[in-house]
């Protein structure tokens, strides 16, 4: 598998305040997968997608990937594993307002080996003539569509997706989600997703259901529709 993930735990606070938000959770994605992380709010999802992204450290187990124990490596080298091997796209965008979308898109293209095409991906993502607005001038669905290329223009191997559609209408969120599809058929990117929006998981190959911290159900989604077929 691409990605393991070996009886990982994770807590936080102490004494009354002591939380276990991850207890003992093992999974396995292969490359190229899209992968749904469903469950309550404080279940454990977001922190699970952090301990992936190198974000948040484990108390006990092994995150591995291409062979590799991510919660072994040293500040230096989770900085390079995040830079060349993920891309992260928030709820949020987290755009910087007083850079154009094509410069929010070149922070994140000057850190990678081997950047893709920004003139294809604006193209591709449909912000051409949205290229030299500020993120202010942008509608939420805009926005998200340049979060996406700053997070993809690394061409990254894994893509974190935490709630990538929940500020947005139906529609907008719809066509968020066929630009994903696209981007994993394209380039072969292994997305997972974390979100309350249980409809998305028809489109997904591997669908999670975390409670409490553990994995709660997990299962190939053998009937996968594409994104245009989700009733959101």
């Amino acid at each position: 598998m691409f990605l393991t993930i070996k009886n990982v735990s994770k807590s936080y606070g102490k004494d009354a305040s002591y939380t276990k938000v991850l207890d003992g959770v093992d999974i396995s994605i292969a490359s190229g997968e899209r992968c749904i992380i469903l469950g309550p709010s404080g279940s454990g999802k977001s922190t699970l997608l952090n301990v992936i992204g190198g974000l948040d450290e484990v108390e006990s187990g092994e995150i591995i990937i291409d062979d590799v124990d991510i919660t072994k490596l040293n500040d230096k080298k989770l900085v390079e594993y995040r830079r060349e091997y993920l891309g992260f796209i928030f709820q949020f965008y987290n755009l910087v307002p007083n850079l154009t979308v094509r410069e929010n898109i070149m922070v994140c293209e000057n850190l990678a080996k081997k950047p893709l095409d920004i003139r294809e991906l604006i193209k591709i993502l449909g912000l051409e003539e949205h290229q030299y607005k500020f993120p202010s001038q942008l509608s939420g669905g805009q926005q998200q569509r340049c979060a996406i290329a700053r997070a993809i223009i690394k061409n990254p191997k894994i893509l974190l997706c935490d709630e990538p559609t929940g500020a947005l209408d139906s529609k907008t969120a719809k066509d968020i989600l066929i630009l994903l599809e696209n981007i994993n058929k394209n380039y072969g990117t292994t997305i997972i997703m974390v979100t309350h929006n249980t409809p998305i998981k028809d489109m997904m190959d591997r669908v999670i259901h975390i409670k409490n911290g553990k994995i709660s159900n997990e299962y190939v989604n053998k009937a996968v529709l594409p994104a245009v077929e989700i009733d959101l």
